[in-house]
């Protein structure tokens, strides 16, 4: 309880599924037992300390067997978290020319050394997809993470069961595609209805005390990392017209492409602290059309090119390790 009030968080929660937890309070929570544990692996071996059974995960049970395919499954869950919070992007992605479905986990900016929450994340994915399938032969094909590798992986290739590969661009497992297809028991309809209910009612109360910043922000967070960001790509997903949006945006005393550029350099101000992904690719990846272009907009941004700002960090980590 003292560790738990330390970082902002009431104890309650840990037991009472209606109280939410701050994403950076949970995430410095982890550091921080990371630290007076001297456990690298923190957040890893707190999700095998959990009970592997589904109604472990609180309403998320529920939320997991309302699908006809494992595939629907998969997507109602990631709904459920994406209401509960826009301090993660969540998502499945289908890459149909080589055979494999992707879970991708990606913790929104500016946090930063977020490896124990993605560690944790993707530990449970992988023991919910046994519990799911109910088949423990089931491994995926490979598992990726931002961070770099501990110095002990031997757990984690053990819980895994294929190859993990570290300073990657996403923390993400791949799995055969095919396993998104399987079909299940089926959902009760009354059961499904109610629930949708709970979830529609839930994210209405929460984006009534959102500004059109904060919903525009966390559009732009989803959309990044598919390259495509463009205004009205951005208002569909808010569900306002591309006038409307710029209009409340001007009231609220901001604007669109003043919300872009925050999100794209607090995005490209992770992935240089987090990852040794080269700087010009992490340019691409957050939308910028060179290595030229990304390099004076960070500079301008922050006062440093990004590679002189990834040094820097190195150098503080060195000198105050987490």
């Amino acid at each position: 309880a003292k560790e738990l009030k330390a970082v902002n968080i009431d104890p309650a929660a840990l037991t009472n599924f209606t109280k939410l937890i701050a994403f950076d309070a949970f995430n410095n929570l982890m550091l921080q037992l990371a630290r007076k544990t001297g456990i690298q692996t923190i957040g890893f071996e707190l999700a095998q300390l959990a009970p592997h059974n589904l109604n472990n995960m609180g309403p998320l049970a529920i939320v997991l067997k309302l699908g006809e395919t494992t595939g629907q499954c998969a997507e109602n869950a990631i709904r459920y978290i994406k209401y509960l919070t826009n301090g993660l992007d969540v998502r499945i992605v289908r890459h149909e020319n080589e055979g494999l479905g992707e879970f991708r986990y990606t913790p929104y900016p500016p946090m930063a050394n977020t490896r124990h929450l993605a560690e944790h994340a993707l530990a449970t994915v992988r023991s919910a997809m046994i519990l799911l399938l109910m088949d423990e032969s089931i491994v995926p094909r490979r598992v990726t993470f931002r961070h770099s590798a501990p110095d002990d992986i031997t757990s984690l290739e053990r819980h895994f069961g294929c190859s993990i590969d570290f300073e990657c661009e996403s923390n993400s497992i791949f799995f055969d595609i095919g396993l998104l297809d399987i079909e299940t028991m089926g959902t009760d309809e009354q059961i499904a209805n109610i629930v949708y209910s709970y979830l529609e009612a839930e994210i209405e109360k929460l984006s009534q005390d959102l500004t059109m910043e904060e919903l525009v922000e966390m559009a732009v967070l989803q959309l990044l990392p598919s390259g495509h960001c463009g205004i009205d790509l951005v208002s569909k997903a808010v569900g306002v017209h591309p006038k409307n949006l710029q209009r409340q945006l001007r009231a609220e005393g901001t604007n669109f492409s003043t919300i872009l550029e925050r999100k794209r350099m607090e995005t490209a101000v992770q992935l240089l602290t987090e990852t040794r992904i080269p700087a010009n690719r992490i340019g691409q990846s957050c939308g910028y059309s060179s290595a030229t272009a990304f390099n004076l907009a960070f500079k301008k941004w922050s006062g440093q090119t990004p590679n002189a700002y990834r040094a820097a960090q190195q150098k503080m980590h060195t000198q105050n390790p987490a």
